[in-house]
């Protein structure tokens, strides 16, 4: 199956178990008029907002039927150039039509020495703000992806069970997010180095006493479900031991 079949199959079965969706946001692979024609006619009311490639297509525009450089030298040279403060990017944007599709069109380049990029989309009330906004939300899935198949071994699952190959992705995607939530919540910096060496000790030690408390919330929820004495346990950890329940499974505080 081919990544455009395989991309619309999978938009699908996300319309039929109804998960909430605005915009589908794609990269250059996948932009194209088929894609297009799919979320124009498809019942469920999204957007398209992608990357697209600045080739050969044609699109149909007051001036002709046009290259994505085209009409890119057109606005250029209309002085439709627009910059951003807010996010240093030069930007241009213009209404075509892809086959028989109204689409919208938006240029934009950091720097001068970087090239011309184009995004395109199916929401022709959006502007080029809102839209850069919303398709910036596809790098934290690139990274996602980066960072689990270099330090979590994603693609590292040699099974032939389709269902550990699920099970091993599952956990990958459990693990990332339990690391990224514990960086979001605790990660920081500090102003200047001077005090750097004294700022990651005590950021260690705070980790430590956090997981040391989740530990010991856990062992008194199983306590409790167990039908064990929970208060006696609180008070047990409370003045530091950690005995009962808590001696098979679990190490010294000061070892922790």
């Amino acid at each position: 199956m081919g990544k455009g079949e395989k991309l619309i199959e999978m938009v699908k079965a996300a319309i039929r178990y109804r998960i909430p969706f605005d915009y589908l946001l794609v990269d250059s692979w996948f932009t194209n008029t088929g894609l297009v024609d799919f979320v124009c006619s498809c019942h469920k009311k999204f957007h398209l907002l992608g990357m697209a490639k600045m080739g050969n297509t044609k699109y149909s525009t007051s001036w002709g039927d046009l290259s994505a450089r085209s009409i890119l030298g057109r606005l250029s040279s209309s002085r439709q150039i627009r910059y951003s403060r807010r996010y240093h990017i030069h930007y241009a944007m213009t209404d075509v039509k892809l086959g028989t599709r109204q689409v919208r069109l938006f240029f934009c380049r950091r720097g001068k020495a970087e090239g011309w990029r184009m995004l395109l989309t199916t929401d022709t009330s959006v502007d080029f703000m809102r839209a850069y906004e919303i398709y910036a939300m596809r790098w934290a899935i690139e990274v996602f992806f980066a960072d689990s198949k270099r330090l979590l071994g994603l693609a590292d699952c040699s099974a032939r069970d389709f269902t550990a190959q699920l099970a091993h992705v599952s956990l990958v995607m459990i693990r990332y997010n339990l690391l990224a939530l514990l960086k979001r919540s605790l990660d920081y910096e500090t102003i200047g180095g001077l005090f750097k060496d004294v700022y990651t000790g005590a950021y260690e030690l705070t980790v430590v006493e956090k997981i040391w408390l989740i530990i010991v919330e856990v062992v008194g929820i199983v306590a409790e479900l167990g039908h064990a004495d929970a208060s006696a346990y609180r008070k047990q950890q409370e003045a530091g031991s950690t005995t009962g329940i808590c001696t098979n499974c679990l190490k010294s505080k000061s070892e922790t």
